[in-house]
């Protein structure tokens, strides 16, 4: 990878680093404020930004993850992060509309639990088909359909991620001659 693309690239996931921090903090404020809509906004924001990153260290293929690997060895990043997986819940949100047409189609009660902020017992007798978006801000977990992430485990990772970002992204784009 050129020198001069390594450090654009190391530029944008600081940048989306700084997206992922901002949208936790409208998450843990809307929690406090009982704010459910804004709590998924910020929720929608942050694994937004997440994904980007994710796509930036790890690309779509095999073959992109393998040009980038002097990027995730800059930012000292592997496949134990938890940007490495490519997350169930994204893909829930990202494609929400498919998840209704197969909600409508193998709900047999038809409830639909969505926006829920809280315990996972917080509301009983839905089947796990039934309930769309909910956090528990108790424990960080995000759940859709009985699927679950912890967004606060993600955000661990990006608090370790941001400061290399931030310095190596600082480091030249060219290479230094010595005489």
């Amino acid at each position: 990878m050129d020198l001069m693309l390594l450090r654009a690239f190391q530029h944008q996931i600081k940048i989306q680093c700084e997206f992922v921090l901002q949208a936790a903090l409208s998450v843990d404020e809307a929690v406090r404020n009982g704010n459910g809509t804004e709590t998924f906004y910020g929720i929608q924001n942050l694994l937004n930004a997440a994904a980007n990153i994710r796509k930036a260290l790890w690309g779509s293929n095999e073959t992109v993850a393998a040009d980038r690997k002097l990027l995730r060895d800059s930012l000292e990043t592997g496949e134990k992060s938890a940007l490495f997986t490519k997350t169930v819940i994204r893909n829930h949100n990202e494609h929400f509309d498919e998840r209704l047409d197969r909600w409508w189609r193998e709900s047999k009660q038809k409830n639909l639990a969505d926006i829920i902020v809280g315990p996972r017992n917080m509301i009983a007798g839905f089947d796990e088909i039934d309930r769309f978006r909910w956090y528990d801000p108790t424990n960080g977990d995000l759940l859709f359909w009985g699927d679950a992430f912890n967004l606060r485990e993600l955000v661990t990772e990006i608090k370790r991620l941001y400061p290399i970002a931030v310095q190596e992204s600082k480091k030249p784009h060219f290479r230094v001659e010595r005489k």
